[in-house]
């Protein structure tokens, strides 16, 4: 789906050309997630981060990026990926 900017003094849409996370060396543990952990309402204007690297789980060594909480208490899981294919965060989440 092609992004566009705004050109209010124009009138006008610009066509955004999106790049890569890798090409311009953007790391997921020390760029993406604190970007996100620090400005989560990108994600849900209600969302509350209450973990960020989160392990403590019974049985697993796993660790989620983010963990946060929903208005409604749910847990919100925050995988991050510079993968096209998403690298299976599927399975780790």
């Amino acid at each position: 789906m092609p992004l566009h900017k705004v050109e209010k003094e124009n009138n006008k849409l610009l066509l955004v050309h999106p790049g890569k996370f890798a090409d311009e060396r953007w790391r997921e543990r020390d760029d993406l997630q604190p970007l996100l952990r620090d400005n989560s309402g990108a994600i849900d204007s209600e969302l509350l981060i209450i973990s960020e690297e989160f392990n403590n789980w019974e049985d697993s060594s796993r660790r989620v990026d983010l963990l946060g909480l929903d208005k409604s208490g749910n847990l919100v899981v925050i995988e991050l990926k510079r993968t096209e294919d998403g690298g299976h965060m599927e399975l780790q989440a």
